[in-house]
């Protein structure tokens, strides 16, 4: 976050970090959904190991990066 929001910063704008974090089952819900199909988003299927590689290597926000935060 530091790096872009000096670039933001920079261009006269205040960065703001949105964190949503949705259960593991609606995020694997969501996963399966977008993996059904052509869409601006789909580029390639995401299975179930790589969605739990992913989940095992995934670290939160800390509290001091959470100041400003919009919390979903």
């Amino acid at each position: 976050m530091a790096a872009i929001g000096l670039i933001v910063g920079n261009g006269g704008h205040q960065p703001v970090v949105h964190f949503l974090y949705p259960a593991k089952a609606e995020r694997w819900r969501r996963l399966a959904e977008r993996n059904r199909g052509p869409s601006d988003t789909f580029r390639f299927e995401v299975g179930r190991a790589t969605s739990e590689l992913c989940e095992s290597l995934f670290e939160p926000p800390g509290d001091d990066e959470l100041v400003d935060a919009a919390i979903v």
